[in-house]
């Protein structure tokens, strides 16, 4: 399973809150290492962030190729440009979904402030709608903080169970856990990726 993981590099992150993130998505990555130990890669990591633009970091690496203290967050870039940071990814997906035994990402989107640029809406609306074998969809996970549009996070994620409002950019690391812990449990119990999307709901909503 890929997990893409887009990460909001805006100027309004530098300082605390890039450091909190930085920290966040360190330990999001050891617990998916911990995860898979004995059993190899079981998920790769696409982690992009985003300000006037999208970077690539991790381009759908193996997590266990990964070196978690080498990702770091600054909160250097100008802009929140949500959609192209979602149109970058959805470019990745469009190439394996098609493969056979594809299994649909899980992509997880924080901001702390409102997008400049293109309206990101309809490129979620394209990934939420990709089909993958068996009839399967991408998941997409939202979470806010600070300044951020809520309403639009919202209606970017899969459902309203599929965001998560933060009061601070330390509970980062929370989100990220919860995520991080009901994944790699019901992956790892073979579960079908409808109930891996289905568990996630549930423990956001219980976390809420």
């Amino acid at each position: 399973m890929t997990i893409c993981l887009l990460a909001d590099d805006s100027q309004s992150m530098a300082g605390q809150a890039a450091a909190e993130a930085t920290e966040a998505i360190r330990d999001f990555v050891a617990l998916l290492q911990s995860s898979c130990a004995g059993r190899g890669s079981c998920f790769r990591l696409l982690l992009i962030k985003f300000g006037d633009f999208p970077t690539v970091l991790s381009d759908s690496l193996p997590i266990l190729d990964l070196d978690p203290q080498r990702i770091e967050i600054a909160g250097t870039s100008g802009g929140t440009d949500i959609a192209g940071a979602l149109e970058l990814a959805g470019r990745r997906f469009s190439t394996s979904a098609s493969a056979a035994g594809a299994l649909p990402p899980l992509v997880l989107l924080y901001s702390d402030g409102r997008p400049t640029g293109a309206d990101p809406l309809p490129v979620s609306q394209e990934i939420k709608a990709m089909a993958y074998p068996a009839g399967q969809h991408p998941l997409l996970v939202t979470c806010g903080f600070g300044e951020a549009d809520e309403t639009l996070l919202r209606s970017l994620a899969t459902s309203s169970d599929h965001y998560r409002r933060l009061s601070h950019p330390s509970e980062i690391r929370q989100f990220l856990t919860i995520v991080g812990t009901s994944v790699s449990t019901v992956t790892t119990e073979g579960r079908p990726t409808e109930a891996v999307w289905l568990g996630l709901g549930r423990a956001l909503a219980r976390a809420a």
